[in-house]
């Protein structure tokens, strides 16, 4: 069979997300109910067309979007997967939904705010990679993100413990609308 360059794309684009994932050729075509054969061919675009709830199934176990898998947009990021949904913190969920935000731009601006950190985090640490001032520790992170998932009542109380512990930095950390 001569491959289709398309079908060649959509093919690599799976198997990229599969193995960055750690999953198997089993693990995906179980949960899709074809054979390992099958996937197999998927992913070496041996085919003419894939069944389009084949495709979205497909990017439903990998976390993307069923057009990315399809080279229809350069966005890989399935806005509307619970998983990218159910990592923003009520804070910010609420507060954006109060602007009037749909939900797939509250997940967009949250990947975008999660990028910037990343990003200032990065920048932090190619100035002075020895610095503890270059970003929060792995428990800051780790704090941060139970702290995310607290009342605003418990996120007040953490606050005011760490600034009369004198960690007015270890507050910043965990605030993800501070300065």
């Amino acid at each position: 069979m001569v491959v289709n360059p398309k079908s060649k794309a959509i093919g690599d684009r799976i198997r990229a997300c599969r193995k960055e994932q750690g999953l198997t050729l089993q693990d995906i075509a179980e949960e899709i109910g074809v054979t390992n054969g099958t996937l197999s061919r998927y992913e070496h675009g041996e085919f003419d067309k894939i069944k389009i709830p084949i495709i979205e199934s497909i990017a439903s176990i990998l976390h993307v979007n069923p057009a990315w898998i399809l080279g229809k947009t350069d966005d890989p990021v399935d806005y509307r997967d619970s998983a990218v949904v159910n990592d923003i913190p009520l804070a910010l969920l609420h507060e954006w939904q109060d602007e009037g935000l749909s939900e797939i731009d509250i997940a967009k601006r949250y990947i975008a705010f999660r990028k910037a950190q990343e990003q200032d985090f990065i920048e932090e640490q190619q100035k002075d990679p020895s610095s503890e001032e270059n970003g929060p520790s792995a428990d800051a992170l780790e704090f941060a993100m139970l702290y995310d998932q607290a009342d605003p009542e418990v996120q007040q109380a953490i606050k005011s413990l760490l600034r009369a512990a004198g960690s007015s930095r270890a507050a910043q950390d965990v605030d993800p609308k501070a300065p």
